[in-house]
């Protein structure tokens, strides 16, 4: 039975891979180490060209043509190799788009793609017994298969079966192991309460002595010992699984250790998966505003500004400026208030919209305040603090699970708990007439 939700999972799911695939191409050639992007672009936060078009390739590709068998062939009956190698001599312009077409012997697809044109059946156009062990275990295995695991939600088994066989056009052994696991995970993910149950469940797809799972249990290791330092997990992988161990442009073995990195350290929070950790700071100086908002946030009234490296903002009544993603769950953020006028200067923490947030901050009368926002405002604590306007403070909210935080310039100032609203967006607001200037804000997923 499929879930309540499932259009928009779906949905959810093709968004993040494409977003991945547009982070990730720029980067993608083989001069582009760790080392170089570090260098060059620090922590990425964002696309690191403009996008105005995207040629698509077999990341994005792959998952939306090779489904077609089950129209096109398979709509009756079971899945085979066969009715995929069919879509793929139908919908592959040959040398042209989709495939990296690197030459016969060097890209795994395009040998793939002859061996079906001269008349090599699936699945031994892409078997060891064919191509060679290296070639038959390059990335390509796990990168087509995201839409098995979407097709069959909670159905672990089912979903890597067919995966299994979709891969099995092109790739062998670990290759096709890559492939069981990431269905296996996409279909998983649909009923668990963690990553960690993902992981774990899904390796039970493909054989426990196999490369494949021995990397991924490398990984999951050296989390359980070090689980808030994902740089240092590269480096581990680096050291132990890296790319100068494993023949071929892309191996699987070494892909595989990654994916698992982020998967663990993302910990189900999608910022955090993608960028890395999800720590990261918003330098006003490079923001822009962009259809009447600062970037990154979303502004809710009030005026917004950007000068001197700071956000300006002066409102009436109440407003807010909202960014993050709406499932974030704890998160630690600072940044420094300069009150100016007006007595609300603080915090929104797992906004659900603009009527259901927490607020955390400088309040009214010389006091800090937490509440609560559920079109209706509840305090939540409230403590004496005299603060003053034309000063300068460094404020920082803490939210880890039902508790609520408050520091100032390094010293707890306020706590509350409260369960009612366990994940949302994040941001700056005002309950009230005001005007001040935000510093650098900066957030922490790992708290």
């Amino acid at each position: 039975m499929l879930p309540a939700n499932y259009p928009e999972r779906v949905y959810a799911g093709f968004l993040g891979m494409n977003i991945g695939i547009r982070l990730g191409a720029p980067v993608e050639p083989e001069v582009w180490t760790f080392e170089r992007i570090e260098q060059v672009y620090g922590d990425i936060r964002d696309y690191v060209k403009p996008y105005r078009t995207f040629s698509a390739d077999d990341d994005a590709n792959g998952p939306i043509f090779f489904v077609r068998a089950l129209y096109d062939d398979a709509a009756d009956r079971e899945l085979t190799p066969r009715d995929v190698a069919r879509a793929w001599l139908n919908y592959a312009r040959e040398g042209v788009g989709m495939f990296w077409w690197g030459g016969v012997g060097v890209s795994t697809e395009h040998t793939a793609y002859v061996n079906l044109r001269s008349g090599i059946e699936a699945p031994a156009s892409g078997s060891i017994a064919v191509n060679g062990e290296i070639l038959a275990e390059q990335i390509g295995g796990q990168i087509f298969v995201d839409v098995w695991g979407l097709l069959w939600p909670g159905d672990m088994e089912k979903a890597a079966l067919y995966a299994e066989r979709a891969a099995s056009v092109s790739h062998d052994r670990n290759g096709l192991y890559g492939a069981r696991f990431i269905a296996a995970c996409i279909a998983k993910a649909f009923e668990a309460d963690s990553i960690g149950e993902v992981v774990e469940a899904a390796l039970g797809v493909i054989p426990a002595d196999s490369l494949y799972a021995q990397v991924v249990r490398a990984v999951m290791d050296f989390h359980a010992r070090h689980p808030a330092d994902w740089r240092a997990c590269r480096r581990y992988l680096e050291a132990e699984w890296g790319y100068d161990k494993y023949g071929g442009v892309c191996h699987i073995i070494p892909n595989a250790g990654v994916c698992a990195l982020a998967l663990l350290y993302g910990g189900g929070d999608f910022a955090r998966s993608v960028y890395g950790g999800g720590r990261y700071a918003i330098d006003w100086r490079k923001q822009a505003v962009e259809f009447t908002s600062v970037t990154p946030m979303a502004q809710h009234r009030g005026e917004w500004s950007l000068r001197d490296g700071g956000l300006h903002y002066a409102v009436e009544r109440n407003a807010a400026a909202f960014t993050g993603n709406y499932y974030t769950r704890d998160v630690e953020a600072e940044a420094a208030f300069t009150p100016l006028s007006g007595e609300s200067h603080g915090f929104v923490a797992r906004a659900l919209g603009i009527e259901r947030f927490y607020w955390l901050g400088l309040a009214e009368g010389g006091t800090v305040s937490i509440r609560r926002n559920d079109f209706g405002w509840t305090e939540l604590a409230s403590t004496a603090f005299p603060w003053e306007p034309g000063r300068t403070y460094a404020l920082k909210m803490i939210v880890r699970g039902a508790s609520l935080r408050l520091y100032i310039d390094g010293t707890l100032v306020l706590e509350a708990e409260d369960g009612r609203f366990t994940h949302g967006m994040y941001g700056v607001a005002m309950c009230s007439d005001a005007s001040g200037v935000v510093g650098e804000f900066k957030v922490d997923f790992s708290v």
